[in-house]
């Protein structure tokens, strides 16, 4: 099973912005798919080791919730 820390270095990894805000996968895990944000505010990638497999996703960024919420008041 995946250690706090394993878990925390997958999620620094879906949240890289660019080369020099980026991390590796932990030792043992292997990276099997990784979408990066596409300016929408979500970001997610797919992690294995051994018969394990972690998902790990960014939340909505600032910027686009606040445009939602204008669109839609009713939320607000």
């Amino acid at each position: 099973m995946a250690q706090t820390s394993e878990y925390a270095q997958l999620a620094l990894f879906v949240y890289k912005v660019n080369p020099d805000n980026s991390i590796k996968e932990p030792i043992g895990w292997n990276k099997v798919e990784y979408v990066p944000d596409n300016a929408v505010g979500f970001s997610y990638g797919v992690f294995e080791n051994g018969d394990e497999i972690v998902i790990a996703y960014t939340g909505t960024n600032e910027g686009f919730l606040d445009g939602f919420l204008i669109i839609n008041p009713a939320l607000k």
